[in-house]
């Protein structure tokens, strides 16, 4: 009796396990992913690594199958009956052993030949992709098109690109390492100070979320954006409209002598908190983190070098960070908000800090 019931429970551990594998491979695995899930796939390249994915998963599947059948079997099958039993002694089965060899070395050929011309698709764009310059900052993206010189902030604006055109991602970062990453459309590139690294790929209309795949700060979080693939015609119109307003902007550049206008501090804080997100790296409270706190600094700050007033001390540390360090900080901020910033912007800037 005591036996009946083990085989029983053997039986019913069985189904269980079997039931639980039939679900496993029922119901999509895209069903159960957050969104976006590289299993939807949104160009030809994230398509072709999907596929692999479920080539993959599916000898995966069976394979675990068969190995769990085989020990559910062996178990029931060669279960002790009696407490004296001694299972016979065997020494191996030299034909068995070069089947369970050969098999997998097959599945690793077959593998490895799904795979090269997708690794080789993925390393070769078409001659006429377009280029995108990538920049990783803390904690933002910046988005450059090289053939209008417009320059794209993703606390600004979306990564906007032509819909099933091939757009070649020359990726780098300005301070630590990021890592560049939209999901449905391919697959994750590092971005490294000093290095230039490639992903390509040519995107089906639509909307794509992108986020940064490395833990880069304590603002990490805030590095996410959306890459919106439009018509050609769209996306011409939208460039043509962009490249009107970078003509009309005027950059201060580093120019510590210009006369700026009277500022608006309302203005003023949302380039501090939104556009240029310099609440990333300061604080207004006195907490420290990455760059000093920006408490009080319209009193301080004419402490921190001889000669100069809170105005000038200010400006120069916005258009040039590394010329003056506070003690115990390095210089990790953008050297590009006098790219960034007109006279009017740095002003509103200027009036916003001097409330603080």
């Amino acid at each position: 009796m005591r036996h009946h019931a083990t085989l029983q429970k053997l039986k019913r551990l069985t189904l269980a396990s079997a039931a639980i594998v039939t679900l496993a491979l029922v119901v999509p695995l895209r069903v159960l992913a957050q969104s976006p899930s590289p299993l939807a796939p949104g160009s030809r390249n994230a398509a072709a690594t999907a596929n692999l994915f479920w080539v993959v998963s599916g000898i995966a599947a069976v394979i675990f199958i068969i190995v769990e059948a085989l020990l559910l079997y062996a178990i029931i099958r060669y279960r002790q009956k009696y407490p004296d039993d001694m299972p016979e002694q065997i020494h191996g089965n030299t034909r068995l052993e070069i089947v369970w060899t050969i098999i997998p070395a097959l599945i690793l050929v077959v593998l490895f030949a799904l795979t090269l011309p997708v690794l080789r698709n993925d390393r070769n764009p078409p001659a006429d992709s377009m280029v995108v310059e990538v920049t990783g900052y803390q904690w933002f993206w910046e988005f450059s098109y090289p053939e209008t010189e417009v320059t794209i902030n993703s606390r600004e604006g979306d990564l906007v690109i032509p819909a099933n055109r091939p757009i070649i991602f020359e990726v780098t970062s300005a301070d630590v390492i990021h890592s560049f990453w939209v999901a449905e459309l391919a697959g994750k590139i590092d971005a490294i100070p000093g290095q230039r690294h490639m992903v390509w790929f040519a995107a089906e209309e639509g909307t794509y979320a992108g986020q940064c795949a490395e833990y880069c700060g304590l603002s990490h979080y805030d590095m996410l954006f959306d890459v919106v693939a439009v018509p050609e015609a769209e996306f011409q119109a939208w460039m043509n409209e962009q490249v009107e307003l970078a003509m009309q902007f005027q950059p201060i550049g580093d120019d510590m002598e210009q006369p700026l206008p009277e500022g608006d501090p309302a203005r003023g804080e949302q380039l501090f908190a939104q556009e240029l997100g310099c609440n990333a790296c300061h604080t207004l409270d006195g907490t420290q983190l990455v760059g000093p706190s920006l408490q009080n600094i319209s009193e301080t700050a004419e402490e921190r070098i001889e000669g100069y007033d809170a105005i000038t001390y200010l400006r120069e540390s916005i258009l040039l960070p590394c010329e003056y360090l506070v003690e115990g900080f390095t210089c990790v901020m953008p050297q590009n908000y006098g790219e960034r910033l007109d006279a009017e912007g740095l002003a509103d800037l200027l009036a916003y800090l001097m409330e603080q």
